[in-house]
């Protein structure tokens, strides 16, 4: 995502930086600025770039809490975790791992635990991003599955619970 990165940061300070200077000093000189103090084109064009840029903060975030959502949700079909193009596994010890899902340019990944037997006992984002009042804002949120019983030739929970902390201030 260019529109977040250190790079469009450096080249944005950079452009404004030079249209102070070019209008400020240099033409101002000459008596010729094309936009002079208070830079009320510039303030149109900033306006502008915020307009355009909020909504794909928006639509980022909740593409991050529905990529999220699915992989916590996915501890009920065990078969769509298995490592894949867009799902990778970092062991974090004996009993937990970290999958990180991507797809379209977002990453998400959650902890999850597991019982001596290999079933998944729990998992575990510090982030996860809920709309409250309109706003997209985010809070840890945890899962815990038990009463793992086989259909079908496939094992999985039949019980779990979810816990989503908000702190209200």
């Amino acid at each position: 995502m260019f529109g977040g990165s250190w790079t469009f940061i450096m080249i944005f300070a950079a452009i404004l930086f030079s249209w102070v200077l070019l209008n400020a000093f240099l033409l101002a000189g000459r008596g010729n600025t094309f936009d002079p103090y208070p830079y009320i084109l510039l303030n149109l064009f900033l306006s502008m770039l915020t307009a355009a840029q909020a909504p794909v903060i928006l639509m980022s975030q909740n593409r991050h809490g529905a990529l999220q959502r699915y992989l916590a949700e996915a501890a009920w079909l065990p078969t769509s975790l298995l490592p894949n193009e867009n799902l990778k596994w970092t062991a974090i010890d004996d009993r937990k791992a970290l999958p990180t899902l991507s797809d379209s340019g977002t990453t998400v990944s959650l902890e999850f635990s597991f019982n001596e037997t290999g079933e998944i006992t729990g998992d575990f984002a510090p982030e996860r991003f809920y709309k409250v009042k309109g706003e997209y804002k985010s809070f840890p949120r945890a899962g815990r599955f038990w009463n793992y019983q086989e259909k079908n030739r496939m094992k999985s929970s039949q019980n779990s619970s979810k816990a989503q902390y908000i702190v209200v201030i």
